[in-house]
């Protein structure tokens, strides 16, 4: 049940075939497996059983393509291109590059009538070239730039085309459907860049063509990465300073690739993670210069005095976030009816147990979700798709959903639904936040720190709500806590304070929930009713199963098996069963008393190390070589050289990066 897969049609209804087609029938008509007897029809429909017994058709199978260990609905991207005013039609097809890569492509047609030459080249049969049709530049240029950030704001970024590419129209088959193998050039244009400017941004655009006259004022670091970047990107010129490496067709193995040749010139411990933090050449060239004249290339190893201007900087960050919503004016407690919650991150692993976790203690109460779409129809469908992936949905009147965006002012929600839901809601639950392994701190500022300080806002207007953070144990993944569980081989006892700085915890998606704890425990010192959750790390529901196979676990676990190799590791997992997370936040978001208490882990007796856990999967019988963690990265580099898919993919810098540190829980009392 909620299995993914192929829809196969039998019994006597089924035909011998089709007619005159001697090379389909043997694909599509197929001898019953299950019986032995009679045939079943490959429909290339993907389905599933819901649990009422029902199959829930998903789309076609040749729609559905895997890219980078991530599987992707070419479907979902037209269909979100398509939303913007000025596309008429689009089609999205996985292609590979001249170095075997693979790349999304979304040809599109815009709603754009230009000169004579733009209509005269498509009916060459040749796609638009930037630089020689002057009339449309401008338009596709901003046209895409507005397509990508729709994209960006809606799907994840595995699923962002690479490259775009203007038509004047789609052609087309005899049956009136799009004929994807004839679209122009999709096999060779990607070894050409001149269809590369598809990608960068307006700033760009000015200085891709006389960029490679102006070398002579690129620094040595600016040179060198200019020639890194030329070889990972396949470009036959230089690079612009400031154009952005993911937005000229870097995706997570070639920014390994790029990490791994930095490493190789300017020094061995240089982070891998430094493409996603300094995602251009400029940036990258200064981060590079300050660590070599510092002395180091190891940013944790910060020289004392400039560790402490950042930790001065930091401080001040999050006091200035503070200020933005002081001490409220109103305290006003509604009582009575039904309770009304607003609860953010609802199509999430662990927001979609919540939800029905809170609709099953108060069958009456109305659940306002907070979700990413185009319209509330799409919302609401986004939050019921992931209630059904997890085995959880059930006909719930009481569900509204909100279209909104953690990253913006008010949440995103339009005014009239703010002052609307500031007026109806009795408690805010906050445990939406946008997750990423890789993201540094200032990318991931927005939706996790000011977005909880939005939810925060929508709290304390009109009267006061209850307010229930949910942060996570990895806030304690900084060096103090860590230390000292070691040195006294005891438990960390933590009030409501931690010590420490952001700085000193490695991942950028931890310090963002350690400065949002940080601002919540200031709120709750100035008299506002919040209390922060804290949960291990989210592991599958101890009832039903059910588990996020696409969480770091799991891609860890399954890019072990793939590679045949497991690095040896003590660190101890904080594991915490979904379901058993979700009951511990309602019965605090629902208990008056749990205001008094402040804050709450959620952390298991026993942990579980990663020997522990690979052991087990020893026992089902897979083969798994128990190598040392310097070692594994090696094979793991190896591989990311061939072309050889591997779950562990888009987590690669992560991984390579000390990896049995950033994951050492320390023990919590």
């Amino acid at each position: 049940i909620g299995a993914v897969g192929e829809i196969y049609i039998g019994g006597i209804g089924v035909s011998q075939g089709y007619i005159n087609r001697s090379d389909l029938n043997p694909v599509k008509f197929i001898k019953n497996i299950f019986t032995g007897q009679g045939r079943l029809y490959r429909t290339g429909d993907l389905g599933r059983w819901l649990p009422d017994g029902q199959i829930q058709c998903l789309g076609r199978t040749d729609n559905q393509i895997k890219i980078r260990g991530f599987r992707v609905e070419l479907d979902e991207i037209d269909s979100t291109i398509l939303h913007h005013p000025q596309i008429r039609t689009s089609a999205t097809i996985l292609s590979h590059a001249t170095n075997g890569d693979q790349v999304l492509v979304s040809y599109i047609v815009p709603k754009f009538t230009g000169p004579s030459n733009y209509t005269t080249r498509e009916s060459s049969g040749k796609p638009l070239i930037i630089g020689e049709d002057e009339g449309p530049d401008n338009y596709l240029y901003s046209l895409v730039s507005e397509v990508r950030e729709s994209l960006n704001n809606t799907l994840p970024s595995y699923s962002i085309p690479s490259c775009f590419v203007p038509l004047t129209h789609l052609p087309v088959n005899a049956n009136g459907k799009i004929d994807k193998l004839s679209l122009p050039c999709h096999k060779a244009f990607q070894s050409s860049e001149k269809y590369r400017p598809y990608a960068p941004t307006m700033r760009d655009i000015s200085s891709i063509s006389d960029v490679s006259n102006h070398l002579v004022n690129y620094s040595p670091t600016q040179i060198s990465l200019n020639k890194i970047w030329q070889h990972i990107l396949d470009l036959d010129s230089a690079t612009p300073l400031h154009s952005n490496f993911f937005s000229m067709g870097g995706h997570s193995i070639l920014a390994t690739r790029l990490a791994i040749q930095v490493q190789k010139v300017f020094g061995a411990n240089i982070p891998h993670s430094l493409v996603f933090r300094e995602p251009t050449i400029y940036g990258m060239a200064n981060e590079i210069d300050r660590l070599m004249l510092a002395g180091t290339t190891n940013t944790v190893n910060i020289p004392p005095a400039e560790k402490i201007a950042q930790i001065v900087s930091s401080q001040k960050a999050y006091s200035a976030d503070l200020n933005t919503n002081s001490t409220p004016d109103l305290n006003l407690v509604r009582s009575g009816g039904a309770p009304t919650f607003f609860l953010t991150g609802a199509t999430g692993f662990l927001g979609t147990f919540i939800l029905t976790n809170l609709l099953s203690h108060f069958p009456s109460a109305t659940v306002y979700c907070l979700a990413r779409a185009q319209d509330p129809n799409r919302a609401f469908d986004r939050i019921k798709t992931s209630c059904i992936n997890r085995l959880v949905w059930q006909s719930h009147q009481q569900i509204r959903a909100i279209v909104g965006d953690l990253a913006q002012p008010h949440l995103g929600i339009t005014e009239v639904e703010w002052k609307s839901l500031a007026e109806i809601v009795d408690v805010v639950i906050h445990n939406g936040a946008q997750i990423h392994w890789m993201h540094p701190y200032e990318k991931l500022r927005g939706p996790n720190v000011l977005g909880t300080l939005e939810a925060l806002k929508l709290a304390t207007t009109h009267h006061i709500k209850p307010f229930h953070f949910i942060s996570t144990l990895s806030v304690f993944t900084n060096d103090y806590p860590t230390h000292l569980t070691k040195s006294n081989k005891e438990g960390y006892s933590t009030d409501n304070t931690f010590p420490g700085s952001r700085l000193s915890i490695p991942a950028g998606y931890d310090q963002t929930k350690w400065v949002a704890d940080k601002l919540i425990l200031e709120a709750q010192s100035r008299g506002y009713p919040c209390t922060i959750v804290r949960p291990g790390f989210i592991v599958g529901a101890s009832q039903s199963g059910v588990v996020n196979t696409d969480d770091f676990l799991w891609r860890f676990v399954k890019g072990c098996i793939q590679l045949g190799k497991a690095p040896t590791m003590d660190s101890a997992m904080a594991m915490c069963p979904v379901d058993y997370a979700a009951e511990v936040i309602v019965q605090v978001a629902i208990n008056p008393d749990a205001l008094a208490v402040g804050t709450f882990h959620i952390d298991m007796a026993t942990r579980f190390s990663y020997n522990n856990i690979f052991d087990h999967i020893r026992m089902l019988g897979f083969t798994l070589d128990a190598v040392a963690y310097t070692n594994w990265c090696n094979y793991l580099k190896a591989a990311v050289k061939r072309p050889v898919d591997n779950a562990l993919y888009p987590l690669l810098l992560f991984v390579l990066d000390s990896l049995p540190e950033m994951m050492d829980f320390p023990a919590i009392d």
